[in-house]
Order: C-alpha cells, then structure tokens, then sequence
C-alpha cells in the first residue's frame, strides 16, 4: 500500500490487520464466561462479566399450602472484573524513512503487532490456571504418552464434577495436540468420511465431548501446564477501553477504538508526533481483567517430569 495513502485509511487498515490476527490467537477464551465491551468506562474501573454457576438449588417438594418457592439467584451470576491489564504494541516511523520508503505495507504492520499483542495477553491470562486454586492435574503424562485414552480419563473427571454437558470445553499445548493427532483413536472420525486431521493438521472443533482448542503459547506456570479443561465459569474475563483525559486526546493526531463485529473483541489506537526527535508513533492497546470464577469449574493437564 502506497506510503501516501490518507491517513483514516491508513488507521483503518492496521487495526483490521491488527485484529484478524489478535482474534486467531485469543480464540480459547470463547471457553470462559467473558464480556467485552467497545464503551469507555465511567467513574468505575470493573465490568460484570455474567456466568452460569456449576451448583444448582435442589429440587423442592411442592406445597399445597404455601405453592410454588422461586429464588431469585442460581439461575445466572455475575462478578466485578478490575480491568487492570494494558497492554500495547508500539510503532515509531521518523520523518526520513517516512519520506523515502517507497512502500509501506499497513495491513502487515498491523497483523504483526495484533499477533504479538494477543500472545502476550492470553499468556498473562492463562498464569492463573496454576494447582493452588484448580488443584491436582487429571493428567499427567509426558507428551509421547498423551493420547484419545486420556482425553477420555478428562471425560471421566468432568463427568465425575457434575459439569454439564455443554459447555465443557479443553485447551492443549502444541505437544499434546501433536500427540492427540498421530493417536489413531483421535482420528478414527476419518472412517466416517471427516478427513480434518489429514488434511488440515486439525482435530476440529470439537474433542471427545469437549469444544476445543490449541493454544500454542500455554504458559507452563511453573508447574508443567500443558493443558485443561474446563466449564466457562472457571475463569472470567473483561476488557473494555481508557479514554484518554481531554488534555492527553489534544495532544494526539489520532484515537480510535476498533471493535470485532463477530467476536466484540476491542482495540484501541493512538497515535502522535514527538517534533523533538522527528518521529511518529502509534499504539495499538488493549485494556482488560480477569480472575477466577469457580475452582470446581477447571482441571489440569501436565507433563511428567
């Protein structure tokens, strides 16, 4: 894309590549309960995120006398999220390069710092996932030994929890994937004409009654994290956007919060001048919380030592 380009599309640009790739990469948290919002916080720095609680009320006996006793909670719940991460990708471009690049490809600049942006952010989030709030692991094997029969012992686990049955969800890290792959017991939906792993490397979307998905930068906390599973109210996730304070906002040629329309994913984007050392930057940010749900609701996966 020409370096001349006008500016609104030049912004328009990085943050759609900016997003495309930060999207891809934060895809498991669909598996906790989360709530964006695209709307500047207002005298407060927390978002409700709602979620469907694991316990629910036993079943009463009908009374002729007094009817039918209806509670108010246990149904759906919600709990403050501090939104107290930021995050950010920076870009500085001086005057001379600016001027004498004969191209500068936007869209790619933007995917780049997306890309990085996310990794960084669902690491930070998944440093929760640790045994002194979900405790012991449901599996422990080394990678090679990671196969269909231990998704299935995950099964057991969840099933064992009381968990329903939608909603489970499980995430592994590039290792065990790799191993879930070669196990023949994975892939037998290839007998039914669904050839996903030959062709595609993929297990689906979809995993011995878990949605799932691979998250190649799982942090190993420490504790040898090489996956999970888990019911959406395990952890709870929030992100919204930080206005900038009116004086700061005069100083920059450009803010901009960008919004996924599918995912409700948000960015923000600043950007300014620095006359002084005759170079431009730009920010491409992200302004979120998380904490923990309900410990009942997450187990472990990891790899022996």
């Amino acid at each position: 894309m020409p370096f001349n380009v006008a500016d609104d599309l030049k912004i328009h640009t990085i943050l759609e590549g900016a997003m495309e790739a930060f999207k891809r990469i934060i895809l498991p948290l669909r598996l906790f309960s989360t709530k964006f919002e695209n709307v500047p916080l207002k005298g407060t720095d927390t978002v409700h995120v709602p979620y469907y609680p694991l316990a629910t009320s036993a079943s009463k006996d009908f009374d002729d006398e007094d009817g039918y006793e209806a509670e108010e909670d246990g149904d759906i719940e919600t709990r403050p999220v501090k939104i107290d991460k930021r995050k950010y990708q920076s870009m500085a471009i001086k005057s001379r390069t600016w001027n004498r690049m004969p191209m500068i490809d936007f869209e790619k600049l933007g995917r780049n710092k997306g890309r990085k942006l996310a990794e960084d952010v669902i690491k930070d989030i998944f440093s929760i996932v640790k045994a002194a709030d979900f405790g012991a692991p449901v599996v422990n094997v080394s990678p090679d030994e990671f196969d269909f029969l231990e998704v299935l012992e995950a099964s057991k686990a969840s099933n064992d929890l009381m968990w329903p049955e939608t909603g489970r969800g499980m995430v592994l890290n590039n290792d065990f994937d790799h191993y879930l792959k070669a196990d023949p017991q994975a892939r037998f939906a290839g007998n039914s004409g669904d050839t996903r792993v030959w062709r595609d490397a993929s297990l689906g979307a979809r995993v011995g009654g878990f949605d799932y998905e691979r998250a190649p930068i799982l942090p190993d906390n420490g504790e040898n994290l090489a996956g999970f599973i888990c019911f959406p109210s395990a952890v709870l996730v929030g992100q919204a956007p930080i206005e900038p304070e009116p004086s700061v906002r005069e100083q920059l040629t450009a803010y901009e919060i960008y919004t996924d329309p599918d995912s409700g994913l948000t960015l923000e984007y600043r950007a300014w001048g620095d006359p002084g050392k005759d170079t431009g930057k730009r920010v491409i940010e992200c302004n979120y919380g998380f904490g923990i749900g309900e410990k009942e609701a997450l187990r472990r996966f990891t790899r022996a030592a």
